[in-house]
């Protein structure tokens, strides 16, 4: 029993169901305090009368005239004859009266205070799939995520993304989540991605993956770093944990290149995660830039997804321009039976076509 409330007690991570827990134990609490007080004090006086129509009572039976008593149906069938028990039964009402309404109305008061955002849930659906967005989630930063994660080059297949944040959206949050084009596959729920009962309203151990963004723009870029890795640890572990071993993928973002060392050295289990290191990535296309002008340009428009481009244009390079960005650069995974010849063949033939050489 005590094994019990110690876990029920801990399962109620939010202040609401605090106050649920704490009005359930005071009820019983008064139930079985009361109960034990009038078996206590009954018994004896009855056995002292033998004229009483019964001359003991059971605890179970004091139990129920509590609880009868506490929900004002009052039967009448058991019914204390000392008067020390019904200056008991007398205080136990009053008792009841001014601390079960009380914590009732504080629990009124932290269920208004609570936003519907920290009470939703999401249902996943195994015919569409979803991804989890956490960590440092910007409405610039979920502009282009979403813009290429529901980009038709990408597949027609519906998918939905929950973004998993601590504090309500923002007024420009919401409204962009409102949009028709993302209305129906973004779902935004305020909770801690480090606690597991926030984990299970957002069906994390049903996501594909798990994105977590971070500021590139903050001043202690290490403390961004370090959050970011608590969370994709703590996420990992609430996967493997709730399905038995499995392990979902990270797509996380970094800013400092130590810490993919340190996100390394704390798994214990393998990885099958993409780090996104975002100052060992502009520092190496600033290098390459210095050997290959452009570079920068030709690499951004390779991997964004831009569709048709509008080509009126008067000038021959801007239209050479324009049809470049609509070229995307793909990865894909090749047959091993597919070898080194095959590459250079194809590359000869389209050198041969295009001149590229």
């Amino acid at each position: 029993m005590v094994s019990f409330v110690f876990r029920f007690n801990k399962f109620g991570e939010t202040e609401v169901s605090q106050q649920i827990f704490k009005i359930m134990m005071t009820i019983l609490t008064l139930i079985f305090f009361t109960a034990g007080i009038l078996e206590a004090v009954e018994n004896p006086y009855r056995v002292r009368n033998p004229s009483l129509k019964y001359t003991t009572t059971s605890l179970h039976e004091q139990v129920y005239f509590v609880v009868v008593t506490l929900s004002t149906v009052g039967y009448g069938d058991v019914t204390p004859v000392s008067g020390l028990g019904q200056l008991c039964v007398m205080l136990f009402i009053l008792f009841a009266l001014v601390i079960i309404p009380k914590q009732t109305n504080e629990l009124i008061r932290l269920m208004g205070m609570q936003s519907f955002y920290a009470r939703a849930i999401y249902k996943p659906n195994a015919e569409m799939p979803h991804i989890l967005i956490s960590g440092y989630v910007g409405v610039s930063a979920l502009k282009n995520f979403c813009v290429e994660l529901f980009h038709p080059d990408h597949g027609s297949q519906d998918k939905n993304a929950i973004i998993l944040q601590q504090n309500n959206p923002s007024v420009e949050m919401i409204n962009f989540m409102h949009q028709p084009q993302y209305e129906l596959h973004l779902t935004y729920l305020q909770g801690n991605p480090m606690i597991d009962k926030d984990l299970r309203r957002a069906a994390a151990t049903k996501a594909r993956a798990c994105v977590l963004l971070t500021n590139k723009y903050i001043a202690d870029s290490y403390s961004a770093d370090h959050k970011n890795i608590l969370i994709g640890l703590a996420i990992k572990k609430h996967v493997h944990h709730y399905t038995g071993g499995a392990n979902i993928r990270l797509i996380m973002q970094l800013i400092k290149p130590d810490s993919k060392t340190h996100f390394y050295s704390s798994l214990n289990m393998k990885s099958n995660d993409q780090l996104i290191v975002i100052e060992e990535i502009k520092m190496n296309l600033l290098a390459k830039s210095c050997l290959s002008p452009g570079i920068i340009s030709m690499l951004s428009n390779l991997t964004a997804s831009v569709g048709d481009v509008d080509q009126d244009e008067d000038k021959d390079w801007l239209k050479e321009y324009t049809t470049g960005m609509g070229h995307e650069i793909y990865r894909t995974d090749i047959s091993p039976k597919v070898g080194l010849v095959f590459f250079i063949t194809s590359f000869h033939i389209v050198d041969k076509r295009q001149k590229i050489c």
